[in-house]
């Protein structure tokens, strides 16, 4: 048992070690990046933005639409009046590679008046909110 759990200790250093150089800098990349990225979350799971809460799902689109922006995106809003919903984010990146399609949601589901609204930290590591 005891090799089995040092096992599993050591396979995520010793995957490392096996990371090419490219990969090593987009893991630091994204380590560098984690607080910026948790209070983003943080943010948007903190707009009351149920389904039918129209204006907080556009506010939690907004607030995607500058990240991705800064990013290099090209977005655009496409409006929901046709399916009485508040629309979809849009965005595109154009460049050589391969093509990957993202798709989630804006809505934390939770009506407007609901009392689960914020996000609490259960620990150091578990985020507990609306949409989280």
């Amino acid at each position: 048992m005891r090799k089995l759990i040092l096992l599993f200790v050591l396979l995520p250093v010793l995957g490392l070690s096996q990371l090419k150089k490219e990969e090593k800098a987009l893991v630091k990349a994204v380590d560098s990046r984690q607080s910026a990225a948790l209070e983003l979350l943080k943010k948007a799971v903190n707009i009351n933005s149920g389904t039918m809460n129209f204006k907080g799902v556009q506010k939690v689109g907004s607030l995607f639409m500058e990240e991705l922006k800064a990013l290099g995106f090209e977005v655009r809003w496409s409006s929901g009046d046709a399916f009485n919903r508040a629309g979809h984010l849009i965005a595109v990146h154009k460049g050589k590679g391969k093509k990957i399609l993202l798709i989630g949601h804006l809505d934390t589901v939770f009506e407007e008046d609901s009392p689960f609204q914020e996000y609490k930290m259960l620990n150091d590591s578990i985020m507990h909110g609306p949409g989280a």
